[in-house]
């Protein structure tokens, strides 16, 4: 697949992929701004200085990057990226703390943007919650009622005695 992206500041960073076997691909801040929130906490707003294009059929997904809990900050929402972006791919953070916050600096990797696919969906409306719908009804396994079914559900421990899980006696 390929992600097609434009620097919006010229010094900006392409995403590149987490290592480590992490998931995504990296966001970096090129710059800082700050806002306030309607609760009076401050904003950190970064800047990435890239637009993406999300084919269609998939989102892109903004999660925090691993070592967020060193920092004493949280990402305010996890924004959804479809389409054409034509604007900078910014992620707010609100911080959590009234002193000094432990943030990331301009240069740090800020976010992680994960492609997922998306899949249409029929949506069914019922009434009661846990009733199983005919094919769920199909596929569950049969009640046992607490007793053993077949042999398998015993085995013998040593001493010759039986092992019945707990349940089951």
């Amino acid at each position: 697949m390929t992600i097609k992206f434009k620097k919006i500041l010229e010094d900006a960073v392409q995403p590149v992929r987490v290592v480590n076997n992490g998931t995504g691909y990296n966001l970096v801040a090129k710059d800082i701004a700050t806002d306030v929130n309607e609760r009076g906490q401050i904003v950190l707003v970064y800047k990435t200085g890239i637009g993406v294009e999300i084919p269609e059929g998939y989102v892109g997904m903004i999660t925090t990057p691993t070592g967020i809990d060193k920092k004493t900050i949280r990402m305010c929402s996890s924004p959804l990226l479809t389409g054409v972006i034509d604007d900078e791919v910014v992620v707010k953070y609100v911080t959590t703390t009234d002193v000094i916050p432990a943030v990331y600096n301009v240069g740090d990797v800020i976010a992680n943007l994960n492609i997922i696919k998306t899949e249409d969906v029929e949506f069914i409306e019922f009434i009661d919650m846990t009733e199983k719908s005919a094919t769920e009804a199909d596929q569950s396994l049969p009640e046992t009622k607490g007793e053993p079914t077949n042999s398998e559900q015993t085995d013998t421990v040593s001493g010759g005695e039986e092992n019945i899980p707990e349940q089951a006696q």
